[in-house]
């Protein structure tokens, strides 16, 4: 945050903002809802499915955009797989006892932190035993 800009997310050749300022993993507002998913795991508390679902299509949405023409500089990849990492440790925590549609809302969510990390060239944490 210190070192933040109000140009950073506009590339050199035009004066608009890109997209990264508004979708995926360095939008504002992604690291929050890790960190929100954080403190619920840590407090044991119910996360509900909308919200698990918002993690899922922001997941996909940065993976599709990482099959596209835009690229993320290293600082980018870096936070990218940072934050996907922590959601993939997360969910599989959120998972162990969930059923029916939560399960299923987390099972979607850790698929999608999964493509990202496969598309980052990075690899999810194995569960632990």
């Amino acid at each position: 945050p210190a070192k933040s800009t109000r140009l950073m997310y506009v590339p050199k050749d035009t004066t608009k903002p890109s997209e990264l300022s508004m979708t995926g993993v360095l939008a504002s507002g992604t690291p929050g809802e890790v960190a929100a998913l954080e403190l619920a795991v840590r407090e044991g508390e119910t996360v509900d499915v909308p919200f698990l679902e918002g993690l899922e299509k922001a997941s996909s949405q940065l993976a599709a955009d990482l099959d596209g023409p835009r690229q993320l500089d290293l600082i980018g990849r870096a936070a990218a797989v940072s934050v996907a990492s922590r959601q993939h440790d997360l969910l599989q925590t959120l998972s162990e006892g969930s059923t029916g549609t939560r399960a299923r809302a987390i099972s979607a969510s850790l698929a999608a932190a999964d493509d990202v990390l496969e598309k980052l060239g990075a690899a999810p944490t194995p569960p632990q035993q």
